[in-house]
């Protein structure tokens, strides 16, 4: 539904009142801390013209280097030691560097699962505890920016002692450093074939790993998600029934923060409407849905072997 192509245009640290655009953020040390948290706790490279990676990640790269932080010469110098990898339960990942001296922690994933994860924040103040009232604010500006459509990142530090054994987990006490927006906007061509679907008796429904208010900005624009219509996520999902699902599904034009069992019930719930189900994917992750789908397109430039 998006070009694929991410953009970070928004970013607030130290206030979080409001975001501010990425050529207005002042070179200070929280701001270089969040450019090396970008660039370091990132699977993805950039090499002139050739993006390797995440479109996600790929798209903190430029963002750092806006900050006056080159990547390549950031995992030079300070070369990952230890990482927690990301998966979609955890919605975040980490990775450890030695800056400095210390043994530093960066951690980025879901703001909304990171703050529960951080006892501090960091201001141009120096480090302080984080307050009930941060956290209420910094989730309130995460959630304004995905209503605007943004993809919203949150990022947090901390300093430890030695290095970590096999499967430690580093994500806790850590000291939050502010957050990131990016923008991937609709391809052009998505709303004509959304129409031509709706003329043709066929609903479009988004199943996606946004957050879910970013998903419905999206959706409402394309024409997915109109008056009356509902959004869920798949934490909720979790909480109802497969029969309770079989029976409400059509109510739902979004469906966000899913997982591939989540899109597996999904399409079995519409079957079991009496509806015939065509499921597009490109991902590993879409391949039991699309399987389990009546028709199931595969993304043929993009898609992975196991969805083809």
């Amino acid at each position: 539904l998006t070009l694929n192509k991410m953009t970070v245009t928004q970013a607030a640290t130290n206030d979080f009142s409001q975001s501010h655009a990425v050529d207005q953020l002042a070179a200070n040390k929280t701001n270089q801390t969040l450019a090396y948290a970008s660039a370091l706790c990132n699977d993805a490279s950039l090499n002139g013209e050739k993006e390797i990676g995440d479109p996600t990640e790929i798209a903190l790269i430029p963002f750092a280097q806006k900050l006056g932080f080159n990547q390549s010469n950031l995992k030079k110098e300070f070369p990952r030691l230890f990482e927690q990898p990301f998966d979609s339960d955890r919605k975040r990942m980490t990775t450890l560097h030695k800056i400095d001296g210390q043994l530093t922690v960066f951690t980025k994933g879901a703001t909304d699962e990171m703050l529960p994860l951080c006892t501090h924040i960091m201001t141009d103040n120096g480090v302080r505890k984080i307050t009930p009232q941060d956290k209420k604010q910094i989730a309130h500006l995460s959630h304004q920016m995905q209503a605007d459509a943004l993809r919203v990142l949150g990022f947090a530090t901390k300093i430890v002692d030695n290095l970590p054994e096999a499967n430690a987990d580093l994500e806790n006490n850590l000291t939050f450093i502010g957050i990131v927006g990016m923008i991937d906007p609709p391809r052009k061509e998505v709303a004509a074939s959304v129409k031509t679907c709706r003329e043709a008796g066929i609903r479009t429904i988004m199943i996606t790993g946004d957050h879910k208010l970013t998903a419905v900005a999206i959706a409402k624009e394309l024409d997915i998600f109109r008056d009356g219509d509902l959004a869920m996520t798949g934490e909720e999902l979790d909480a109802i029934s497969q029969d309770d699902l079989n029976q409400k599904v059509d109510q739902y034009s979004v469906f966000a923060r899913v997982s591939p069992e989540h899109k597996m019930r999904i399409v079995n719930a519409w079957q079991k409407k009496g509806k015939i189900v065509a499921m597009t994917g490109d991902g590993v992750n879409d391949a039991p849905a699309l399987k389990a789908a009546d028709i199931g397109c595969a993304m043929g430039r993009a898609g992975t072997d196991v969805a083809k």
